[in-house]
């Protein structure tokens, strides 16, 4: 038991002197870095201490010697001021033209809001003349702005994307006018070729009201009278059978979907975004819109 007693004892006397050597080489550690620490603080101050002096000393002998740069600050406060006037200069260009660029803007959606039920209720490709639509009624002057009133960066965006999409309807209308022109030129030429002109009213009463034999007849007596605006009319086109009429039908038809498709490729997306939200249609891609409104 003694001996057991005596071995914890030196054990723990073991353990005592390691905690007392490691506090004190802590302690020791602590005392060096301490000690560094102060020292590069003592350099540090005297480096700032010697590059101020320094820097004094030699503001101190430029004094003396008149090697001063004045004339050099004088030029480069001159310079800072002349580039100041001319960004000075350079606003208010810009200020003037967002100005005259903000009453164009504002005149344009004067005219797009007068003009604005017509666009809305737009008509039908059938009902659509080649000549111009009539004008809009004379309204009331617009309120304008006060000269206080300064528009923001919003009010321009949507001015401006307002203005974009009236050019775009005004580019769509008339691509649709031209198509129409064109549809029209088509069919009048295909008159033509055939020897289809219109007949007078005359001619018209008198086809019903006679056949063919006393047709023929009314027309030598009007020869001999020297009526002249019967003779011109061409004799009527022949009758095609039910087959070939039928035939004929379906072809124009082709002709129609086909040149209808090729104006509306011309169009942009937006365009035939318009086009399907008018006709019901649901707008996936390009290609299936221009299919299904062909096909109307």
């Amino acid at each position: 038991m003694a001996a057991e007693l005596e071995a914890r004892q030196e054990a723990i006397r073991e353990k005592e002197k390691l905690i007392r050597e490691e506090e004190e080489k802590r302690k020791i550690k602590q005392a060096e870095e301490k000690a560094l620490k102060k020292q590069k603080e003592r350099q540090d101050f005297e480096e700032r201490i010697s590059s101020i002096v320094g820097s004094k000393i030699n503001d101190a002998c430029e004094l003396f010697l008149g090697r001063a740069d004045i004339s050099k600050n004088t030029d480069q406060m001159r310079c800072t001021c002349g580039n100041d006037d001319l960004e000075k200069q350079k606003l208010e260009k810009q200020i003037d033209m967002l100005r005259l660029e903000y009453e164009y803007i504002r005149k344009q959606m004067e005219k797009l809001t007068r003009s604005v039920g017509q666009v809305g209720h737009k008509r039908a490709a059938s009902n659509v003349c080649i000549t111009s639509p009539p004008e809009a009624p004379a309204r009331a002057k617009a309120r304008t702005m006060g000269a206080a009133a300064t528009p923001s960066t919003q009010d321009f965006n949507k001015l401006l994307k307002a203005l974009s999409n009236m050019k775009e309807e005004k580019r769509i209308a008339e691509l649709e006018v031209q198509a129409l022109r064109e549809r029209f030129e088509r069919a009048v030429g295909k008159l033509v070729r055939q020897g289809r002109t219109p007949r007078s009213n005359l001619a018209k009463r008198m086809i019903e009201a006679t056949d063919d034999d006393d047709i023929d007849q009314e027309q030598g007596c009007h020869n001999e009278e020297g009526l002249d605006d019967l003779t011109i009319r061409p004799s009527p086109p022949k009758r095609t059978s039910e087959r070939l009429a039928k035939k004929e039908a379906v072809a124009e038809r082709e002709e129609f979907v086909k040149e209808t498709k090729k104006y509306l490729k011309r169009l942009r997306k937006h365009g035939l975004q318009i086009l399907c939200g008018k006709e019901g249609i649901a707008f996936v891609t390009c290609e299936q819109a221009i299919n299904e409104i062909a096909e109307l």
